[in-house]
């Protein structure tokens, strides 16, 4: 698809190209045979506030919001390093304006309003998670290995009555 994309009598019958990766990413996850259970979106569940996005997406949202962000990042940093790379400053505005039509900002904005929803929505969620953990009580656990050696049965069995006792306090 995404070489479909690039040639230019394709270019008006289908969606953005950033939409493409997300979509190849998302189909790529659901299709593909699995010998690990892992996913593309396992990449942005590190990140607390774009993971709770998977709350309303799911793992496959996170892939296709990793891919389209990810192409939409590199798409900008070309077209920066293209414009750093015009020499007079009359080719740097003619580049630009030529850049920012309508069009292209109406195909290219939906990227970063994704991408900043999705945050606001993170970030909102992780402070109702937070004021929750507040309000509930503290619970504390001990954790006791069971393959201790015989000899040490009767000093780790005070230990264990050690720990109990600690804990009822």
């Amino acid at each position: 698809l995404l070489g479909l994309a690039l040639r230019p009598p394709m270019r008006r019958f289908l969606p953005p190209r950033w939409f493409l990766a997300g979509l190849v990413a998302l189909l790529t996850d659901f299709f593909a045979p699995q010998i690990f259970p892992w996913y593309w979106g396992n990449l942005l569940a590190g990140n607390l506030i774009f993971a709770q996005t998977a709350e309303i997406t799911g793992i496959y949202g996170l892939s296709f919001l990793l891919f389209s962000g990810s192409y939409a990042l590199f798409k900008a940093a070309r077209i920066a390093a293209s414009v750093l790379r015009r020499r007079h400053r009359r080719h740097k505005c003619f580049f630009l304006r030529r850049l920012l039509t309508p069009r292209r900002i109406l195909v290219t904005m939906p990227v970063p309003l994704l991408l900043a929803a999705c945050a606001v929505f993170g970030w909102v969620r992780v402070r109702q998670l937070e004021d929750v953990q507040k309000t509930l009580p503290v619970i504390r656990v001990a954790a006791l290995q069971p393959n201790s050696i015989l000899e040490t049965a009767n000093s780790t069995l005070d230990t264990i009555r050690e720990i109990g006792r600690t804990m009822a306090v």
